[in-house]
């Protein structure tokens, strides 16, 4: 435990879960694009993932900051995700 709680609650969502999406609103109901294609790739490949609503969890995010993905390690980006499913860079 640190003295940051925000920080404790990303190590333990992390910890717990192989695939986490930090993301706008929720997998069934995603507030912005990025988050909605990511959970798209990620139901398409079937991987099951923690989708975790950044607006309502951590009240303390900027709403305008970039969602993030977290597949084992810091990140991806819309760009690298859409990879992920097809053969290559687009």
């Amino acid at each position: 435990m640190s003295d940051n709680p925000v920080l404790d609650r990303i190590r333990d969502d992390i910890g717990s879960n192989d695939v986490v999406l930090y993301m706008k609103g929720t997998p069934v109901f995603p507030q912005c694009g990025f988050s909605a294609a990511v959970v798209q790739v990620l139901s398409h490949m079937g991987v099951k993932f923690k989708g975790i609503d950044i607006l309502r969890a951590i009240r303390s995010f900027d709403p305008c900051m970039p969602c993030k993905a977290h597949l084992g390690f810091t990140g991806t980006s819309f760009t690298s995700a859409k990879e992920v499913t097809s053969d290559g860079p687009a």
